[in-house]
């Protein structure tokens, strides 16, 4: 991801999964931060202006077993999660991400309802 802004973001922690998910597909930022399948913080660092960073974004917790290849043939897969961060001025911020590869198109694209941020609410 990057930091779109021209001030530093500091404390910049992520959480994320992945799946196959029936859709319409939702999630909530309680869920993916309580979710027993949270993994966990990826940085505690600062991230500059305009800086990016690349992070695996999920770890899968389906078997890539017959059953599991079978599910990526039929059922979207989707990646989603959360990054919180404060801005310059110390206020707490998050960003909630979402993409989706879909068996007929194989590549990832944007989720059209789960990305947000703090200041749309």
């Amino acid at each position: 991801y990057v930091n779109s802004g021209t001030t530093p973001a500091y404390n910049v922690n992520t959480y994320s999964q992945g799946g196959p998910r029936a859709e319409p597909f939702t999630f909530s930022i309680t869920e993916i931060v309580n979710d027993d399948f949270q993994h966990g913080v990826y940085s505690k660092g600062i991230l500059g202006p305009y800086g990016d960073t690349s992070k695996q974004v999920i770890e899968s917790r389906f078997p890539l077993a017959e059953q599991g290849i079978e599910m990526l043939r039929t059922k979207p897969y989707h990646a989603w999660g959360v990054v919180f961060y404060q801005d310059i001025f110390k206020r707490d911020r998050w960003t909630q991400f979402c993409y989706v590869w879909r068996p007929e198109t194989e590549v990832f694209e944007i989720c059209s309802d789960c990305n947000r941020t703090d200041d749309q609410e």
